[in-house]
């Protein structure tokens, strides 16, 4: 009885500890100035680029269905990190390297506040891979759906260090100028852009931009409903 007890209330100490973040996870765009971007402490950098380096490795437990046999790994996902000073570069170079910038464009101003960007890249099966178009269409979908619960994964992990977090489709970060500029393969496909804001209280002054979706969320009764089986 004590056993089970115990049990028990390691279960309900896990569910709630994991609940609490996925309900207290919100989007938050930090937006600096790119003439005087926000440079983070020595101390910050070093303790949450770790972080954000284990999350990676922690988020890429994610399930994925099939074997995608690409470069010898099985994973359909590929990630890629922009530390804050690589941040800071590219936030002043923008213009220079894309030109089809749009009035308005935010990722230079993302740039210039985040502790770290993480590149999400999923590898698409090709005709030449697999032949069927079906299947092809079945096993893509799998991928997808895969490299989504691999940022689902590290969204929850990073927010649980304090960190601020913003799923973009990346824009300009998914463009083949900025795949060759980083070394990154054509044949993938960008799936997110993860902007992770570190916990530093010099960033308070920055703006910050709440994600619209949240208030538009219906109850769990809307959207989910149980089977009875005539």
């Amino acid at each position: 009885m004590d056993n089970d007890g115990k049990l028990n209330a390691s279960i309900n100490d896990s569910f709630a500890t994991i609940a609490h973040i996925v309900r207290g996870r919100r989007t938050i765009k930090l937006l600096g100035n790119v003439e005087q971007p926000h440079w983070f402490s020595p101390d910050i950098v070093e303790q949450f680029d770790a972080i954000v380096k284990q999350a990676i490795t922690d988020a890429g437990l994610a399930p994925f269905h099939f074997d995608r046999k690409s470069d010898g790994l099985a994973e359909p996902w590929r990630a890629y990190v922009l530390w804050h000073d690589i941040c800071r570069q590219l936030a002043g170079d923008f213009s220079q390297i894309f030109r089809d910038i749009k009035p308005g464009n935010r990722i230079p101003a993302l740039l210039s506040a985040c502790g770290a960007v993480v590149i999400v890249n999923w590898i698409p099966e090709t005709e030449s891979t697999i032949n069927d178009p079906a299947k092809r269409e079945t096993v893509n979908r799998e991928h997808l759906l895969a490299v989504g619960a691999f940022v689902q994964n590290l969204l929850l992990l990073v927010e649980a260090a304090g960190c601020t977090t913003y799923w973009s489709s990346g824009g300009q970060l998914g463009s083949s100028a900025f795949f060759e500029r980083a070394a990154i393969s054509p044949n993938e496909q960008i799936t997110a852009a993860v902007y992770i804001g570190y916990p530093d209280p010099q960033t308070e002054p920055l703006e910050r931009l709440s994600g619209g979706q949240h208030a538009r969320r219906a109850p769990a009764q809307r959207w989910s409903r149980e089977i009875v089986w005539a």
